[in-house]
């Protein structure tokens, strides 16, 4: 049980609002109806031409092109997750000054299928979505609750009957009564999937989160693109539980501790103490899962330093690439830079690729499994990188006491064993880091005596290069779906012929998929003293051969 006093802010429910938007045939995307009232400000009277509908704040103008994403119309059903921008005006509205976050339901259907037809429903189809608004970010676990209430208000096939929305508002209120946990948080968000779609890019993605760079998410479904996002936020440990001044880039800078309130009291004041979850989206910066063209202005002000955004569109990705620094395609699984002085920031050390590899042999090898084991799944992931954050926090503080000079070009601490390197982590990285600004808040709120219970030590550093070589070679075979690893693992180990030479030709065909990895995978193996006989590799591919022929020769019998 926590001893930590609840803030006015915890006290207040969790959902904010359950709406829902239509497509107008004359007024485009609209709010038709929201549970309970939507805050209305005389002010923004102007803003609403069309009697009988909701008002919006002016703020939330855009609030009906998130729930209703460009090419929805294109899908059966589209679910879209996006954050609101916190409203400041003085009001009684309960949810003042904290972003709030939303998920759309978007599903459509044959204007001639609706019972109770009324003037608005002039065309051939009826393009609507449920939105649930909340507090916290809890869209996973309001997902499936939301996709079949949408369905089940569609089938009524009369949109003229809200009471099945006014129900869900009380279910939902009724569920998240007691508050939300962690795994409320986590629920719906797939590491697995993020692994296995960037693999040891994953890290790239964690490194950009960290320097506040201006990152886009590109692709299709928006599901997806909004997911992907989420699942890199979660990587930082409590990040998902404190995004209340994500929605904006125009909040005021805070030095205030946040209260951990996703764990036991131990690891709450443990991850207290050292500063966690770090302030990426401080001041300058913001994040919206699903950005719609209605919000650009946002993005082109000098005021915005950084973001973390996601689009479906094409032309916004395009037209803009001076105000983005970095692009990631959710459906190539390819990070573009705009600038390559950021790549050289981002770029993964060995010891970064160990670290990886690790994790990404340990997701091939357990996912999809009837009986998913801990290793390789979502929590063992989780917990590999805030090893990775904790070890890099402790050896950066240990650095800046250690090297006289200011510098991490070379060694930071001795444990008494061995020396500590900071390069482990990749200077360039570390360097930038220091100058962001949630370096400053969390070097300002951590406390040392907490910090020095962590090893100042890269979790893949160490091991050798005949263990870093099998290892890509599992990697990189399971990517081919070839399954004799183990046999050119022990080949590797026995030491006879040219290793690097004999497998140069297996990278060949490889490079495709992998591009600079593959390259820096055939400057490692020059570096080997290991032999290994062209006949042995040789071998294996004959067997791997006849295997296949033998099975295409059974096959053909059957």
């Amino acid at each position: 049980m926590s001893h930590s006093h609840s803030s006015p802010e915890e006290e207040l429910p969790i959902v904010a609002h359950v709406l829902v938007v239509a497509f107008h045939h004359q007024l485009g995307p609209i709010v038709e109806f929201a549970q309970p009232p939507l805050p209305c400000y005389p002010e923004d009277e102007e803003m609403h031409t069309e009697a009988g509908f909701p008002k919006v704040p002016k703020e939330w103008v855009f609030l009906p092109f998130l729930a209703l994403p460009d090419g929805a119309h294109q899908s059966e059903q589209q679910i879209c997750y996006f954050h609101l921008p916190p409203l400041r005006r003085n009001t009684e509205y309960p949810f003042l000054n904290m972003t709030l976050f939303g998920i759309s339901c978007f599903r459509q259907i044959e204007a001639s299928k609706v019972k109770n037809r009324t003037a608005d429903i002039t065309r051939a189809t009826v393009q609507k979505a449920v939105v649930v608004i909340t507090r916290q970010a809890v869209v996973g676990s309001v997902r499936d609750q939301l996709t079949a209430v949408t369905a089940a208000y569609f089938n009524q096939g009369d949109f003229t009957q809200k009471e099945i929305i006014v129900q869900f508002y009380e279910s939902l209120s009724a569920k998240f009564h007691t508050g939300v946990s962690s795994s409320a948080l986590y629920l719906g968000i797939s590491l697995q999937e993020l692994v296995r779609k960037f693999k040891s890019k994953t890290l790239v993605l964690f490194k950009l989160l960290l320097l506040e760079k201006r990152v886009m998410f590109y692709g299709h479904p928006v599901e997806s693109l909004c997911a992907f996002q989420y699942a890199l936020v979660s990587l930082i440990p409590g990040l998902l539980g404190h995004l209340q001044d994500c929605g904006s880039a125009d909040r005021v800078a805070t030095s205030k501790k946040r209260a951990f309130h996703d764990f036991s009291d131990e690891r709450q004041v443990f991850f207290e103490k050292m500063a966690l979850p770090l302030d990426i989206f401080n001041e300058g910066s913001f994040f919206q899962p699903y950005f719609p063209l209605q919000q650009l202005d946002i993005i082109e002000t000098d005021e915005t330093r950084s973001f973390l955004i996601g689009t479906s569109n094409a032309v916004l990705k395009m037209l803009h690439r001076n105000v983005i620094d970095v692009v990631v395609d959710i459906e190539k699984g390819s990070i573009s830079f705009n600038d390559q002085d950021i790549a050289e920031m981002v770029e993964l050390t060995s010891s970064d690729k160990r670290f990886m590899d690790e994790i990404i042999q340990s997701v091939n090898h357990t996912y999809d499994k009837n009986a998913p084991e801990y290793e390789g799944s979502d929590e063992y992931i989780r917990g590999k990188f805030e090893n990775y954050l904790l070890a890099f926090l402790s050896s950066v503080y240990y650095a800046e006491m250690g090297d006289e000079h200011g510098s991490f070009e070379l060694v930071s601490v001795t444990d008494g064993t061995e020396k500590i390197q900071i390069k482990e982590f990749n200077e360039s990285w570390v360097n930038h880091w220091i100058d962001t600004r949630n370096y400053e808040i969390w070097k300002s709120q951590m406390v040392p005596e907490y910090i020095s219970i962590i090893e100042p030590r890269h979790p893949g550093q160490g091991g050798s290069a005949i263990n870093d070589m099998q290892r890509k070679i599992s990697n990189s075979l399971s990517d081919l779906h070839l399954d004799f690893t183990g046999t050119i693992a022990k080949a590797v180990s026995s030491g006879s012929g040219r290793f690097s030479k004999a497998v140069e030709g297996l990278y060949d065909r490889h490079s495709s998929a992998s591009g600079s990895e593959t390259s820096s995978m055939r400057e490692e193996t020059e570096t080997l003293d290991s032999q290994f006989s062209f006949s042995t590799l040789g071998s294996l591919f004959n067997k791997k051969d006849a295997s296949e022929k033998s099975q295409e020769t059974t096959e053909e019998r059957k």
